[in-house]
């Protein structure tokens, strides 16, 4: 099971986030399910997805798909481009990743779970957050960096939203330019406490000053992996049905989907 994403969900009233379900392809077939952050949280299950189980389809289910952008968009060559992926490589979660999935009009975010690399080290490619909120000043400093411009990790406990919150800055001159992803802030906070910080090194991987400013910058940290560090490991992050994969249970065809109950 090489591709997987999970779906966090942002709370309208409280907008803590929370893992609400895994989405996943294994032998040709998309499958998903929901976690246990769909429970504890309160989260509406999806309309056409309103019970717990486990489903399945050749095809990327038209809620995920609508996320990923069209080939008649204009832009659309561009978007591997702004990705830093060769279109050829681009799979439809690998997209989903990346991007985040995120559509104006609902609290839906997707991101990909961190997995130790070959030479045990945690590397990860995210897009900055909320530099859409910085002033003019702000954007014009991240449209002048560099490809492997160094970035530093600055916490936020005192963030109203988020006291996991992360902030990202530049070296000279100094400018605080948004937010690490919220879905990877508690393993940066790990990685400062359980690693040497000169070790951990954040840089520019990609500036796309034609994109959108949610895919402007690329970034990209490398850090070794601590001993006994699992990422997604909260309770909220298990599949409610316990174990991913193929059940004894009622199988529901219906048109290319298929529902275990």
């Amino acid at each position: 099971m090489n591709e997987q994403i999970y779906v966090a969900w942002r709370h309208p009233i409280k907008r803590s986030w929370h893992p609400v379900g895994l989405l996943y392809l294994k032998d040709n077939l998309y499958h998903f399910v929901y976690t246990k952050g769909a429970l504890t949280s309160g989260f509406p299950l999806f309309p056409r997805m309103s019970k717990i189980g486990e489903y399945y389809s050749t095809e990327l289910f038209p809620l995920f798909c609508n996320r990923i952008m069209s080939e008649k968009r204009p832009e659309y060559k561009n978007y591997f481009k702004w990705l830093n992926i060769k279109q050829e490589d681009a799979s439809p979660l690998k997209m989903l990743g990346l991007t985040e999935g995120i559509k104006p009009t609902d609290h839906l975010e997707f991101f990909q779970c961190p997995v130790k690399s070959d030479d045990n080290q945690y590397k990860v490619a995210f897009m900055l957050h909320g530099l859409q909120y910085f002033p003019a000043n702000v954007i014009q400093r991240v449209n002048e960096l560099k490809e492997g411009e160094s970035l530093y990790l600055v916490p936020d406990p005192q963030n109203h939203w988020d006291g996991s919150a992360i902030m990202l800055r530049t070296d000279d001159p100094v400018y605080s330019i948004g937010y690490c992803p919220r879905y990877l802030s508690q393993d940066f906070i790990k990685l400062l406490k359980n690693s040497d910080v000169s070790d951990i090194k954040v840089s520019v991987k990609k500036v796309n000053k034609d994109a959108p400013l949610s895919l402007r910058l690329l970034c990209q940290i490398i850090a070794p992996w601590p001993n006994d560090f699992q990422p997604c490991d909260q309770e909220d992050f298990a599949p409610i049905i316990g174990k991913l994969g193929l059940f004894e249970n009622e199988v529901v065809a219906t048109r290319n989907l298929l529902v275990i109950r």
